[in-house]
C-alpha cells in the first residue's frame, strides 16, 4: 500500500510540472508574438475621440460629459492614465502599455486608451468563413 501512495504521489508531481511548463510555453509565445503598437486611440461612450502617434510624447486631457477626467500622458513609447476623477483609480493602476491590442478602460468615466498596429482601425473583430 506504500507503493501505491508513492506512485500517486509522483504521478501529481508530473501533473503540476507538465502544468507548469505548458503554462510557461504559452506564456512565452505570447510575449514572443506581441507586436509594438504604433497608435495609441482615445474612445469615450465607444466613439474615438482621438489618435496619436505612440513615438510622439504628448499629453492629453481627456474630458467627459458630467466633468469627468482623465490625464494620458504618452512617453517613450508608452501610453498611461496618470491621472484620474473615477473613485477606484484602476485606469492609473493598470500602468503603462505599448503593445497592439492592449488597452486601459476606465469604466465610470467611459474611456477607452487602446494601442494600435493598424493606421485605421476597420471597426471588424471577427471575420466569420
Amino acid at each position: 500500500m506504500n507503493t501505491d501512495k508513492k506512485n500517486k504521489h509522483r504521478i501529481d508531481i508530473i501533473i503540476v510540472l507538465a502544468v507548469a511548463v505548458i503554462g510557461v510555453v504559452m506564456l512565452l509565445a505570447v510575449m514572443l508574438t506581441q507586436k509594438n503598437g504604433r497608435y495609441v486611440i482615445v474612445k469615450t461612450d465607444g466613439a474615438e475621440v482621438i489618435r496619436f502617434e505612440l513615438d510622439q510624447d504628448t499629453e492629453y486631457e481627456i474630458l467627459g460629459d458630467n466633468g469627468e477626467r482623465n490625464l494620458l500622458i504618452i512617453k517613450d513609447g508608452k501610453a498611461e492614465i496618470k491621472e484620474a476623477s473615477c473613485p477606484d483609480g484602476l485606469c492609473i493602476k493598470t500602468g503603462k502599455i505599448d503593445k497592439d491590442g492592449q488597452s486601459i478602460v476606465c469604466l465610470p468615466n467611459k474611456v477607452v486608451v487602446e494601442i494600435s498596429g493598424e493606421e485605421q482601425d476597420n471597426g471588424v473583430d471577427i471575420v466569420a468563413g
